[in-house]
Formats: structure tokens, sequence, C-alpha cells
């Protein structure tokens, strides 16, 4: 008896491998087929979301391209504002203040290329650049892009921050406001602004355009510093000349932001287009080559299936020469 009983569990023992054996046979030979099966449906899936994609992207493209032809007029008739008070007042990017402010004009949208990284990188050096001990330099930023970035590393910098500004068409009046808000609630000597340029629908460049006080102004023009053709012109009127260099500052900064916000807003969407182009013929290329995965994996589905019907009816004498 208690051989017996020995012999059965050793037999129960030597069953089971046979039976792990045979199971593992009959998977491995149903898995070509199913495997096939499967792999047949996640490549046409796969198919199918690339187009989606590509529907999308050619979409964006279009939208993109109908912004930018709305924008663009606006700011090429723009540049025509801030150009007279370059040559009355100069351009004086290197001068020396104490308190600086870092005008960021970015977008409140994505998908559009490096534009944006590239003015918060522009901004980190300015800021870099401008900052000691006696100096303190501040962030204004317009979008939610230069926003999302800056907050990272330089939250306690940021003085202002303003975002959805082509919510609306821009026009002058809004930007207006928008600068007279900034000056309200910043002390400044210096504003850098710093935008994007536009120059073609796959080129842009970054520029700072620099805005002095009107304190640091007659300081600088009574150190003999350039000052443009300001002091060529006699002051007629019962306004001093420091009352209207300040009319003069205001403006002048209301016509820059104006045309960087426009600009800027051109480079967002001949960006935005060049990127959805280059999507959309990554996805037709990646289209081509899912086209050919999916033709080569049906073929081998049906070769396969071919090959079963042949062994049945070869194997079960019903093939005929």
């Amino acid at each position: 008896m208690a051989m017996a009983a020995v012999l059965r569990r050793e037999g129960r023992r030597l069953t089971q491998p046979i039976n792990a054996l045979h199971s593992s046979l009959i998977s491995q030979d149903q898995a070509p087929h199913g495997s096939r099966s499967v792999s047949t449906q996640v490549v046409r899936n796969r198919m199918k979301s690339v187009k989606n994609i590509q529907k999308i992207t050619k979409a964006m493209k279009m939208v993109a391209a109908s912004k930018l032809r709305a924008v663009q007029t606006r700011a090429e008739n723009s540049r025509g504002l801030w150009q007279p008070f370059t040559a009355l007042l100069g351009d004086n990017p290197s001068a020396d203040v104490k308190k600086n402010v870092v005008v960021t004009v970015s977008s409140d949208k994505g998908l559009c290329g490096g534009i944006n990284s590239t003015s918060v990188k522009i901004s980190r050096v300015l800021h870099k650049l401008n900052s000691g001990p006696d100096k303190e330099t501040k962030y204004v930023i317009l979008g939610e892009k230069a926003k999302a970035q800056l907050l990272r590393d330089s939250k306690k910098n940021i003085e202002l921050s303003l975002t959805e500004l082509q919510k609306n068409p821009l026009n002058y009046t809004q930007v207006s406001v928008l600068a007279d808000d900034i000056l309200k609630n910043v002390e400044y000597d210096a504003l850098r602004i710093v935008f994007n340029k536009f120059h073609s629908v796959v080129s842009f460049l970054p520029t700072v355009s620099t805005i002095l006080s009107p304190e640091v102004i007659e300081r600088e023009a009574e150190s003999g510093g350039k000052l443009g053709e300001l002091d060529s012109y006699e002051i007629e009127g019962g306004e001093t000349k420091s009352e209207i260099l300040q009319n003069l500052a205001e403006f002048q900064f209301s016509c820059v932001m104006y045309n960087a916000v426009l600009e800027n807003a051109c480079s967002e969407q001949g960006a935005r287009m060049s990127a959805m182009d280059s999507s959309s013929r990554n996805a037709g290329d990646m289209l081509d080559r899912l086209t050919l995965t999916y033709n080569r994996s049906l073929f081998l589905s049906l070769l396969h299936a071919c090959l079963i019907v042949f062994n049945i009816q070869f194997f079960s004498g019903k093939y005929i020469k």
C-alpha cells in the first residue's frame, strides 16, 4: 500500500510537466495566427489615428495662415509709429541704470516652434546682465507661455503678468491701456521690451527695444550722452522740458508695445504654420510606413491561413494535383 501511494504520487509529479509542455505546445501552435491578427488590428488603428492627426495639423496650418494675413498688414503699418521716437530720443540698450524692467512678449498658445523659448532665454540674459548689488531687475510678462517658464526659477522677480492678449483683435487702444497699466504699477529707469520681429513665414528676429525714463534721459543729456535729435528742437508753449519728456516717454512706450505685440503675433502664426506643415509631412511619412507594415502583416496572415488549409487538405487525403 505504501509503495502504491509512492508510485501514485510520483506519477502525479511526472504528469504535471507533461501537461504543461502540452499546453505550451498548443499555445505556441496557435500564437502566430492570433498575434498576426492582433498586430494587424493595432496597425489599422494606428493608421486611423495618424490620419486624424494629419487632418488636424492641416486645418491648424490653414487657420494660422488666415490669422497671419489678417495681422501682417497691421504689423507692417505699426512700424512707422515707433521709428520717429528712435530718431528723436535714441535707443540706448547699454544704459547703466539701477531699476530695470524686462518686458517679455510671448504667446498664450503653444505649437509654434521655439519663439517663446527664445524670448525667455533673452530675458534671462538681460536679467543677469543688469543684476548687481545696487541694481534691481524685474519682469513684466505678456503671455501664458513665458509666464509658465519664468515661474520655475524667477517667481520672486515677476512684478506683473498679463495673459489672453489676443483673445480679441489687437488694436492701439487696447495696447495703450495695457501700457498705461504697466507704467502705473512698475517703477523703472529703463524698460527693455523683448519680442520677435517678423521677417517671413520661416524667419523671425529676436529684438530688444530700450525705453528710458524721463529722468534718465535728462541725466544722459546733461552728461553729454547721445539723445537723438531732441536737443535740436525748440520747446514752445507753457510745458517744460520734463513734462514733454514724460509725455513722449509714455507715448513711445505705448507705440513700441503696440508694434511688439503685433510683430510677435505675426511671428507666432508664421512659426505655427511651419510647425504644422512639418507635422503634416511627418504624419504622411509615418502613414506610408504604417501602410507598408499593414500590407506586409496582412499578407503574412493570409499566407498562414492558406498554409493551414493546404495542410488540412493534404493530410486528410483531399488534396488534388
